[in-house]
């Protein structure tokens, strides 16, 4: 298999990736996405604006930079920017879009190129197949509140 069929394909997976957690997350309420179904539990405000910071880590890994630090302490929390449907969608669908641009600037024979981390190492194809595995991860968290909130319809399958 060519170089060249992996980057289409995996291209086409991070579209996918995109486009489910981004239907899922325009499905649901503001009032769901800031409370989740009212408990302690992790809200989809937050782990959607660490799908957003993740992506531009990524993105900025691929491209050659330095990401912005990982926050301190526990669990990521929207910041107030972030905290309303429309922000979120903008949010994740910008960052995840930046994460695809960056791969399909990488030159074929480039997607398998070591770049350095402070604890180790990846490549543009790990950072790739991580984006789409972590957004699908999160995507199934939103799913599951939809669901414990009564919305049965499987929005990523539109």
């Amino acid at each position: 298999m060519s170089l060249e069929i992996v980057k289409n394909y995996i291209t086409k997976q991070m579209e996918f990736a995109r486009d489910s957690y981004v239907g899922d997350l325009e499905a649901m309420s503001e009032e769901v996405l800031l409370n989740g179904v009212g408990g302690e539990e992790r809200k989809p405000i937050d782990f959607s604006y660490e799908v957003a910071f993740v992506n531009r880590r990524f993105a900025t890994r691929i491209s050659g930079g330095t990401p912005e630090a990982w926050p301190e302490g526990g669990w990521m929390v929207a910041p107030e920017e972030f905290r309303s449907k429309e922000a979120a969608v903008a949010g994740v669908r910008s960052a995840t879009q930046e994460m695809i641009e960056a791969w399909r600037a990488i030159p074929v024979d480039e997607i398998t190129k070591v770049i350095p981390l402070p604890t180790g190492e990846t490549s543009p194809l790990d950072l790739a197949f991580s984006m789409c595995w972590h957004n699908g991860y999160h995507d199934a968290q939103l799913n599951y509140v939809q669901e414990l909130k009564g919305d049965m319809t499987m929005h990523w399958q539109d």
